[in-house]
């Protein structure tokens, strides 16, 4: 959670409350470190107490607006989707979108013996290019 990513998103002027309320639910989920963000549709949707289809739209007006980036992830073994990521540009110079979309993740098993989906440099293999970003 940021802290300064949740009140950016509050204080931008200009959208539908549906909008607004969608971009300060993914900018509480922010994570400063990584520079992304990466909550569900059914989680924001279960957050905002909007319906799938709106929460889609409201994602759609805000990366036409400038306020976010999509950045769809799949996983590299078989291609099959996780969660969106979501940069924010406007308010993290530092968050950028990968130029090649979707960015394919490897499993992992972290600290705790759960499985994790990332791009870690570690579990590249020979040959496999490193995301670039814009």
């Amino acid at each position: 959670m940021s802290i300064g990513a949740f009140r950016w998103a509050k204080e931008q002027e200009g959208l539908r409350s549906s909008e607004k309320f969608v971009l300060v639910m993914i900018a509480d989920h922010y994570n400063d470190e990584v520079h992304r963000s990466w909550p569900s549709i059914e989680r924001l949707a279960d957050e905002t107490g909007l319906n799938r289809t709106t929460v889609m739209r409201c994602i759609k007006a805000l990366e036409t607006g400038g306020f976010l980036k999509v950045e769809p992830w799949a996983r590299a073994y078989d291609g099959g989707r996780l969660n969106n990521r979501y940069c924010l540009p406007l308010y993290d110079v530092e968050s950028k979108r990968a130029k090649r979309l979707p960015v394919l993740s490897h499993k992992y098993f972290n600290n705790e013996g759960k499985v994790r989906f990332d791009t870690w440099e570690h579990t590249y293999k020979h040959g496999e290019e490193i995301p670039a970003y814009e």
